[in-house]
Parts: C-alpha cells; sequence; structure tokens
C-alpha cells in the first residue's frame, strides 16, 4: 500500500527508534500516512509502499543505512534524515560527519541537525552542504518532557526489592582497553600508550570507589547501567563488584529513562546520559580518578566531579541531608550551555520542528516513483531473507506497537505547539549558514 513518509530503522526499539517514533506519530496527526520498517529488507518495503519520502536510519551509523540511501537516490525516492549522534567533537568531527559514508558526500536530500553547534562543526567539514542542512533539535530528548518514567518506588515494586535509597551509575566502554576486535584496536591506536595507561589507572580507580561505596552503604542499592558499546562486560569498570546484594546490574533491558527517573542521583565516569538525567530534575556527579582534564565532549562541565570513594561518599551524604551535591548549583549555566550545544531546545518541540522540515520536502515531492519489475523480483528475495535473517529478530512488531501506544498518549497529552515565535526562530537559525 502507497504512503506518503516511510520510516526505515534497524530495530523497534531503543534510542533511533524513539526519535523515529515521535517523528512518525506526529506526522500521523497531522494527516500523512506513515509506516515504520526495517531497513534490513529496504528494497522490499520501498516496492510495497512506494513512498513521496523516505525517512531514512543516519546513513553514516551503518553500513546497511549507507546501501539503503544509495539504492533509494538511485530510484528517484526524496530521503530525510535526523543525525543518530548529534554531539558533534571537534576533534573526531570528520569521522563522526561521514561515518560510513565512504563517499564522503551526503547522500540524503535533507539532513535534520541536533545543533547550531553541531550544524557549524559539519559545515567546516564540508560548507557546500549548508543548504540542505537545518537545525531541528535533539528530537530523541523530547520525550523527558512528554514521557512519564519510572520512579523509585515504581522500580522497586517491579524488582520486588526494599531499599531506601538509589544510586546510579552509567558506565564507560573501558572494555576496550582489552577486546581484540578492530574497533577497539583503533581505539588503542588513537589513544597511545600514556593515555591508555591514564585510562586503565581511571577504570581501577572507579572500580575502588564503587566497591567502597556498595560496601559502606549496605542499605543504599546501586544500579549500575552499562554503555550499549560494551562488548566485553568482564573488561569494564563494574567487574567483580556485580554480586552485591546491594548492586543491579542492567544492560538494556530496561529504557535509560526510567533508571534514571529511578535514581536519587546520577553518576558516571563521563556520560551524555547526565544531560538525560539534568533534563529530569537529577543531579548528577562524575569520578574522575586521575582528574578532569582529558579529550571529551563538553558535557561535564555540568556536573560535579570527584576524585575518589571519599569524595563521592561525601556528595551522596550531603545530597541525602538536602544540601545538594556540593558544587552543582553553581554549575547551572554551564549545564544550560552544554544543552544548547548538544540539543538546542529542550521544550519538548524538536519533534515538531523536524516534521515542519519534513512537511516542506512532502510539498515538493507530490509524484511517487515507478518500481521495475526486476527491483520487484529482487525485493521479493530481500524480504525472504529478512524473514529467517538475525535482523528479523531486531524487528518484533508486537514491540513497535508497544512503543507506538506510549508515544501516542504522549503526543495527545501534550499541549506544546510550534507558536510563530518558534517558527521565526527556528527560520532565523536556519537562514544563517544557508
Amino acid at each position: 500500500m502507497p504512503c506518503d513518509v516511510l520510516n526505515l530503522e534497524w530495530a523497534s526499539s531503543g534510542r533511533d527508534r524513539e526519535t523515529a517514533s515521535l517523528i512518525c506519530n506526529a506526522l500521523r496527526r497531522r494527516g500523512h500516512s506513515v509506516v515504520e520498517d526495517s531497513v534490513f529488507r529496504y528494497r522490499a518495503a520501498l516496492a510495497t509502499h512506494r513512498p513521496r519520502l523516505l525517512y531514512l536510519a543516519d546513513p553514516r551509523g551503518a553500513v546497511i543505512n549507507r546501501d539503503a540511501a544509495l539504492f533509494a537516490r538511485s530510484r528517484g525516492f526524496p530521503i530525510v534524515t535526523v543525525t543518530a549522534e548529534g554531539n558533534l567533537r571537534p576533534e573526531r568531527i570528520r569521522e563522526m560527519v561521514w561515518g560510513h559514508v565512504s563517499e564522503r558526500r551526503l547522500i540524503e536530500n535533507l539532513n535534520l541537525q541536533w545543533s547550531v553547534r553541531a550544524r557549524d562543526l559539519t559545515l567546516q567539514v564540508e560548507p557546500g552542504l549548508a543548504d540542505r542542512l537545518k537545525v531541528a533539535g535533539g528530537v530523541g530528548f523530547d520525550r523527558y518532557r512528554l514521557y512519564d518514567f519510572a520512579s523509585k518506588a515504581d522500580w522497586m515494586a517491579k524488582h520486588g526489592l526494599r531499599f531506601e535509597r538509589m544510586v546510579g551509575y552509567a558506565t564507560w566502554t573501558f572494555d576496550r582497553l582489552e577486546r581484540d576486535d578492530a574497533s577497539a584496536r583503533a581505539f588503542r591506536d588513537a589513544m597511545g600508550p600514556d593515555t591508555l595507561r591514564r585510562i586503565a589507572r581511571d577504570r581501577d580507580g572507579v572500580t575502588e570507589t564503587l566497591r567502597r561505596l556498595a560496601d559502606d552503604n549496605p542499605d543504599t542499592l546501586f544500579l549500575l547501567k552499562e554503555h550499549p558499546g560494551v562488548v566485553a562486560p568482564r573488561h569494564t569498570e563494574i567487574t567483580g563488584i556485580e554480586d552485591r546484594d546491594n548492586v543491579m546490574v542492567v544492560r538494556d533491558e530496561e529504557p535509560i529513562g526510567d533508571c534514571i527517573g529511578a535514581c536519587d542521583i546520577w553518576t558516571a565516569f563521563d556520560s551524555t546520559t547526565c544531560l538525560e538525567a539534568w533534563l529530569l530534575g537529577k543531579q548528577t556527579l562524575l569520578i574522575n580518578p586521575t582528574g578532569e582534564d582529558f579529550e571529551r565532549d563538553g558535557t561535564h562541565r555540568g556536573s560535579s566531579i570527584v576524585r575518589d570513594a571519599a569524595g563521592a561518599q561525601a556528595a551522596i551524604d550531603s545530597l541525602y541531608r538536602g544540601d545538594g551535591v556540593p558544587g552543582f548549583g553553581e554549575r547551572a549555566a554551564a549545564r544550560r550551555e552544554v544543552i544548547e550545544d548538544t540539543i538546542q531546545w529542550d521544550d519538548g518541540k524538536n519533534h515538531l520542528r523536524a516534521v515542519h522540515y519534513f512537511e516542506q520536502l512532502l510539498e515538493r515531492s507530490r509524484a511517487r516513483p515507478s518500481v521495475s519489475p526486476f527491483d520487484r523480483a529482487v525485493a521479493a528475495g530481500q524480504r525472504l531473507r529478512f524473514s529467517f535473517g538475525p535482523a528479523r529478530a531486531r524487528f518484533d512488531e508486537e514491540e513497535l506497537a508497544q512503543v507506538t501506544r506510549r508515544c501516542r498518549a504522549a503526543l495527545e497529552s501534550f499541549d506544546g505547539e510550534l507558536t510563530r515565535a518558534d517558527l521565526d526562530d527556528l527560520d532565523r537559525i536556519n537562514s544563517e549558514r544557508s
């Protein structure tokens, strides 16, 4: 069945799906027909739905996304993408801008960026992209203004636990120090021996801090949220402490929003989840055993920083006394700057800003590309391979339906709309470099 917009993603859940679902359901609320499907059967989906517009998973993020984009463009389908990782770092800007697009050119008609900072960094790499990049804000972060997340009481009831206090920690990808895959080797080559020794000391220092905190606070649940990029959990900073009665390790079985929402304080070695914690009104603390002066993005500027267990314990005690984490209040201006540099707006309307640009492209894309008999035959083969291949497990229709129901309910209760002032601000920002 033909549709206005076809969205192709890797999975039926996860961060990218949350972003896509907000946009797709906002488009539906505005009268557009939208189909969400797996990028692993892109030929079949394009042949079946012949969309006026393809909303595709970021081509820079994976080879399959790039291949889908190249195929769709070759068949005349207009393409829009939303940058999957918009928290760009100047020292890695070329790698982050192009990723898996070895041709070093923008395949899509329109790419939506998280922030002015991200857009300007991208244009430093390729100034000629100005008219095809638009700042729409960090759409996925809208959920912290739209959704209800688990409370501490919810968490305890769900997991059959009874703790009065709950401290969260987001792990880092320390396993790259030990893994033997290409990605980990490239990381070690880029860091150099001195930096690697410092990172190893940081890992060991964080492990000791978490161990002491868990041992000295038996009435506190320590929720350790594993980084999604961790491949070898036995080589991370939480190795050896996860078997304690007051320690709970969560991988991908619980949404990050529920993990943060349930905790009294959110901690990390270094993590952009601290920004998500701020949006949920949580105070944040970083544990940096060798100091805070090392290569990373600017998110750390908004959190209090300690070096060891004594400092972390003092900060936690201060929080529970009602005095707050020492130094956190003084960093309010820095947090405001970090939020703007990273996601531009935190008003919950970024999905509507994205829809604004989708509709502009839809207005110019009235015709539906045709699909040849040859393409239909190849699509049938891809559909069959998908049905019996490993990618099928990533895309579960019932799971997608659950995500959609939650998203629709949130959008129905959200009273935010783009005002004239919002649109003027959007136009001003996006005319500055176009």
